[in-house]
Parts: C-alpha cells; structure tokens; sequence
C-alpha cells in the first residue's frame, strides 16, 4: 500500500483513499483472496484508527476477502505523543471493527444477500504465539524464526491468493516460491 510520494512524508487522507482504491482494484485483478498487513499508516502515518478501519472494512466487503491485521507491541522509549499503549489501540480497533459491522448490518441492503463481513480479524502478536490456529493461511508457514513469526528472509509457503503488505512492500507469495509483483 504505497500512501505517498516521499518516504518521509506524511499522506493526505485523499493518498490513504486513493492508496486502498487502487489496492482494491490491484486484489480484484490478481484474484486474491487473503490480506495480511499491519495497521497500516495509523502509526508512522498519523492515519486515525478510525479511518484505517473504516478502509479495511470497505477493502474487505469489496473483495469478500479474509484480512489478518496483526500488531506486535514494540515498547516505546519515550512517552506517547497523541499515542494510546498497544494494548488500548488494539481494544480501539476491535470496537471500530465491531461498530462498523453493526452499522453495515443495521442498514438497509440493496444486494440480494450482504457480502460476509466477518473475514476480518485484529491480531495481536506476542511472544511465541504468532499465529491464530484458525488461520490456514498463517499456520501453513515455512521454519519460524526465534519469535515464532517466519523470517524475513525465509517467505512463508502460502497460496497463491494472499498478499502480505508490510510498510515498504507488498509480496504476493506463491506455493514455495515469493513471486514480486509487477
């Protein structure tokens, strides 16, 4: 998800939209089927939990397909600027996810039936326990590293329909070998 121009820079909420359009569009194309990202932009970004949520749910009823956010709380040496400790910006995006749910299911559908908006999960990663068991798309990894989590330089083994997107790229993974996008 490339959000702006410079690295350094900060995106307006226009290149966070247009950002997740073209990812929409991009997932739709590859006929994708599983999101794995980190809380993108709400962070380096100051893109509001809020507005990140409101995205990956509209990502995922676009593409009906199944999103892993995952998190890890890296500790932080100096005092929060407008920041929330990791364990409340976790609850924070739960209960965003779960309002926007009831708002989506609350409303009138013009479809003959709503798209399943429950692929979406908010995980956090501690320790060892990296990966929830009722994820085929995580538990089929490749040798994790000392955090449980595979390393970086040994890409997971997944199916050719998920894209992880880390901050500087995303990789679309085939069976046993990491195919880059073009």
């Amino acid at each position: 998800l490339i959000t702006k121009k410079d690295y350094f820079g900060k995106p307006t909420k226009e290149d966070y939209n247009s950002a997740f359009t073209q990812l929409i569009k991009d997932f739709k194309i590859r006929g994708l089927k599983t999101l794995i990202c980190s809380p993108m932009g709400c962070i380096r970004d100051l893109i509001q939990p809020g507005h990140f949520i409101e995205k990956v749910v509209e990502f995922q009823r676009e593409t009906n397909a199944t999103v892993y956010v995952l998190s890890y709380d890296q500790g932080s040496k100096r005092e929060l600027r407008d920041g929330l400790p990791h364990s409340e910006f976790l609850e924070k995006l739960r209960g965003l996810q779960a309002s926007h749910y009831e708002e989506r299911e609350s409303a009138p559908t013009v479809h003959s039936s709503p798209p399943d908006l429950s692929g979406l999960d908010v995980i956090e990663i501690r320790g060892n326990v990296t990966t929830p068991l009722h994820s085929p798309a995580l538990s089929q990894t490749s040798t994790p590293s000392l955090s449980g989590f595979p390393s970086p330089t040994t890409p997971p083994i997944l199916s050719s329909d998920t894209l992880i997107s880390t901050p500087s790229s995303q990789k679309n993974f085939s069976k046993g070998r990491n195919v880059n996008p073009s």
